[in-house]
């Protein structure tokens, strides 16, 4: 944050009260605005990409695609009744090239996705309150823009812009 410089006052005089100016050094956009205020950052983060509808009371939404390392990570948040999700019928299908790809496992067979049973062949979701749903995949090619989601009996998202 810039400081005022008391110009009656020496430089070493002001440095010491913490109101020393800089003068050849461009101020920052964090110096000369305002940060964005915390409920405003959280409310677009939790602003849906996509929402379908579950059942007859429920809803489930895609809140965040990531692609890093060449894997394609998918944030989802369920809201509704009881609803259980067998992972070896969660897939995607690269809209560019009609490729499908599976869930990812990890080295003992277990999908890389959440929430997970013990056994890591599906999840489950309670009653109620918002639950998140983490998927990984591989990443689709790097010329593929769009991809159609299938979560089993949940439903599918037909078009997902990815880049």
């Amino acid at each position: 944050m810039l400081a005022a410089c008391n110009s009656n006052k020496s430089k070493e005089e002001n440095k010491q009260e913490g109101t020393e100016l800089v003068a050849d050094k461009p101020a920052t956009q964090s110096e000369t605005q305002p940060e964005a205020q915390p409920e405003l950052q959280e409310a677009k983060a939790e602003t849906p990409i996509e929402t379908i509808i579950v059942g007859s009371e429920g809803k489930l939404s895609l809140m965040d695609i990531d692609e890093t390392n060449n894997m394609l990570t998918l944030i989802l948040k369920y809201k509704g009744n009881f609803q259980s999700i067998s992972y070896n019928k969660v897939y995607y299908i690269d809209l560019n090239t009609s490729k499908k790809y599976e869930l990812l496992k990890d080295d003992d067979g277990h999908y890389m996705a959440s929430p997970i049973y013990s056994d890591g062949k599906g999840g489950s979701f309670g009653s109620g309150d918002v639950q998140t749903m983490t998927l990984r995949f591989p990443a689709p090619e790097a010329s593929s823009t769009d991809i159609s989601l299938t979560l089993d009996n949940l439903g599918t998202f037909t078009k997902i812009k990815i880049r």
